[in-house]
């Protein structure tokens, strides 16, 4: 059992890591384990066995709760509206007490210590005293000489071993000591050796973050310079888009022009091609016309010589003879071929 002060409410969103239960609850200011108090199942008590976490916190009173033994001779338990002492057995007690000396200075822990030692030892004495059957005294000052004897025995055994275990913890204590010592100079070491690695860490941030912001203001610079010429390239692109606007439209005027240029050509390329068959046509026409004037020529040669050598027989002397002769006019051999060849 331990000295708190409990909540009797319920918490919501809180619950026993043990019972699930939201009523009594503390919590422990080590692990964060919610546990129940001794009014209910006294789970946070044994959380601080299991873990040896002296401290919690009681919600409702705000308040640090102390789970050391040591608090625990003064402490009562409520069940149904009854009180009793809360006991818990002396090993438990010196070994916590012993424990918590050295979280503690040395003059408080000794004398807890031996308090807790000569309270244990007279515990123990009384229980033997009780269970033995001491002999019968003949007076009443033998007997009082006898348990003074015994007293005064007991006590010096127990100074005795008292001092012994004060000597064995003093003793324990010390290495103990010493050990942390140790330890807390090897984690000094270590401590020293890792403050200087930040230094030197911290040393070359810095640098890098004036690196970065030399950088940084360098990009500002050059983000400046890109805007303005970004703006200059912008004026440019839309000058260009219009030009570009403008040489579309005369595109599509040169292409509405070739188009008419194309129907042309066309056109007076059929025109072209039916001249062509009727010149054609007429050459070979003249052809024909030619031969068949030449042929025309030659019947005109034939009368002519005809008419030629007809007056040149008239003007003969045999008159007579010409008169009654026949003349027959046979074609040339080359206007048969001609006519031959048509």
């Amino acid at each position: 059992m331990f000295p708190t002060t409990v909540t009797n409410n319920t918490i919501v969103g809180r619950r026993c890591h043990e019972c699930d239960s939201e009523e009594n609850l503390g919590i422990c200011l080590t692990c964060q384990s919610v546990a129940c108090n001794h009014l209910h199942h006294d789970h946070l008590y044994s959380h601080f066995i299991l873990t040896q976490h002296v401290y919690a916190w009681d919600f409702k009173e705000n308040t640090v709760l102390n789970l050391s033994p040591g608090t625990c001779f003064d402490r009562h338990t409520a069940y149904k509206k009854n009180t009793k002492l809360a006991a818990l057995p002396c090993e438990r007690v010196m070994l916590h007490k012993r424990k918590s000396c050295t979280n503690q200075e040395e003059p408080n822990c000794e004398s807890e210590l031996e308090q807790s030692i000569v309270c244990n030892k007279k515990l123990q004495q009384l229980e033997g005293l009780v269970h033995q059957t001491p002999a019968p005294f003949t007076t009443i000052d033998e007997y009082y000489m006898k348990y003074v004897q015994q007293q005064t025995a007991t006590e010096m055994r127990l100074h005795q071993e008292v001092v012994q275990e004060k000597n064995q913890a003093e003793y324990e204590f010390e290495d103990e000591k010493s050990m942390k010592i140790q330890v807390l100079e090897e984690k000094n070491h270590i401590l020293e050796e890792k403050i200087q690695l930040l230094t030197k860490e911290k040393q070359e941030t810095d640098n890098d973050l004036m690196k970065i912001q030399e950088e940084l203001e360098n990009q500002k610079r050059m983000n400046v310079e890109l805007k303005v010429n970004a703006d200059i390239l912008s004026k440019i692109i839309q000058e260009q888009k219009q030009e570009i606007n403008g040489l579309r439209h005369n595109l599509n005027k040169v292409q509405k022009n070739f188009v008419k240029l194309q129907h042309d050509y066309a056109e007076e390329k059929l025109m072209n091609e039916q001249l062509r068959q009727n010149q054609n046509d007429l050459i070979s026409q003249m052809k024909k016309k030619d031969k068949e004037i030449e042929d025309l020529q030659e019947q005109v040669r034939d009368l002519l010589i005809h008419f030629s050598s007809e007056t040149e027989l008239m003007n003969l002397q045999m008159a007579d003879e010409l008169e009654t002769s026949q003349i027959v006019v046979r074609p040339s051999l080359n206007k048969t071929r001609r006519r031959n060849e048509k």
